[in-house]
């Protein structure tokens, strides 16, 4: 009876271990990449590299002109900012190998454009960090709690059939 329930608690052990790496996937921010491509005053969709762009509550994402003139990343649409963020207020552009950077704090869709080229346009998509439906966060601690509690119930149900085979052979076909 001893192997049994040593293979069944290891089998469990193993079971809590595949669900355990789930927590470890990146809780933290990550910087998102994004480049104003060469030409980028003669586009319109393709101007921003990549678009749009995929981040997470709480990413940063950073802009990068790889263009010979000066752009802005503007917050809004339709050449109307709407104020959530702004490379340039016209007294400072984004420069030739310049950079601007802005942190995502609520998941959301956020267009964007060049104040000084209005048919640049961009768009960051922001969902949130762990959660199946893109509105609320989950704890990243759940994911070991699961497994630990799966863990626990395996081991007391175990331990409850051994004293049940124990107590009640007669129960299993033994007389």
């Amino acid at each position: 009876m001893n192997s049994k329930i040593a293979v069944a608690v290891g089998l469990v052990a193993v079971l809590a271990m595949m669900l355990v790496p789930v927590s470890f996937s990146p809780a933290f921010a990550e910087n998102v990449a994004v480049s104003i491509v060469s030409g980028a005053s003669s586009k319109t969709s393709d101007a921003f590299s990549p678009n749009p762009v995929n981040a997470k509550v709480g990413d940063t994402v950073t802009w990068t002109n790889k263009d010979s003139t000066p752009h802005t990343v503007t917050s809004g649409s339709n050449a109307t900012p709407d104020g959530r963020f702004d490379s340039s207020d016209f007294r400072q552009l984004l420069i030739p190998e310049g950079t601007f950077s802005h942190t995502f704090e609520e998941a959301g869709e956020y267009p964007y454009y060049c104040g000084l080229h209005p048919k640049m346009l961009g768009t960051v998509l922001v969902t949130a960090k762990f959660s199946g439906n893109g509105e609320n966060s989950m704890n990243p601690i759940i994911f070991p709690v699961i497994a630990a509690a799966i863990l626990a119930a395996s081991i007391a149900a175990i331990i409850g059939y051994t004293r049940l085979a124990r107590n009640g052979e007669a129960f299993f076909g033994r007389a």
